[in-house]
């Protein structure tokens, strides 16, 4: 049927046999309940976001999403305006880094660990390594590797009690600071901002077994 041709009665008759039928009554109660979302400020709000989101996304936005669910583009769109995702411009560090501080040890056996890299069965946590790396040969080994991480990094150091010798006095100190020349150890204070997993105390808690 040709509706340019039917007249306004054929038209109206037309309506009453769709709304007649028990499918169209069941479609117009589910658009009416969906326009009740879909009509809020913060829907809308998302779906410009998302809009916005999709034209100018990466490769690895769509990665992230096909593998954890698009319920998280939000997430990934508020790390991104607070500077914490950002599409890579240049060629990743992350090669570099990872053996340069060897953050992924081979064969790690969880049961007898040798190495902080057991907490993560075969990855050893950055911050930890850092650690490990401050408190037996100093930054200044990888001083290039820190080059590459963000935030400022600095080395310092301190002076020591009134009845030791100054940091600054002690032989190798630019190398080590794990013990003091009378043979104690010398006591690290790890401070993080921002919070800590069990995985990276437990690895802190290796190397002072150590």
């Amino acid at each position: 049927m040709n509706i340019q041709t039917q007249s306004v009665s054929e038209l109206k008759d037309f309506v009453k046999k769709l709304n007649s039928l028990p499918e169209m009554s069941r479609h117009i109660d589910l658009a009416k309940h969906l326009s009740t979302f879909t009509s809020k400020p913060s829907f809308l709000g998302q779906l410009d976001m998302e809009h916005t989101i999709i034209e100018g996304e990466s490769y690895d936005m769509r990665e992230l999403l096909h593998s954890y669910g698009f319920e998280h583009i939000a997430t990934l769109n508020n790390l991104e305006k607070a500077g914490l995702f950002k599409k890579q411009e240049t060629k990743s560090n992350w090669l570099t880094i990872k053996r340069t501080l060897q953050l992924v040890v081979e064969d790690t056996d969880t049961a007898n660990p040798n190495d902080i890299a057991y907490v993560f069965s075969g990855y050893a946590p950055l911050s930890i390594r850092l650690v490990q790396h401050a408190i037996r040969s100093g930054w200044r080994p990888v001083e290039e590797v820190l080059k590459m991480l963000p935030g400022p990094h600095l080395e310092t150091k301190r002076g020591g009690f009134s009845n030791s010798p100054s940091f600054d006095t002690l032989s190798g100190v630019s190398t080590s600071i794990a013990k003091v020349p009378d043979g104690r150890r010398a006591l690290v204070l790890v401070v993080f901002v921002g919070g800590v997993t069990f995985a990276e105390i437990s690895a802190l808690r290796f190397l002072s077994a150590q």
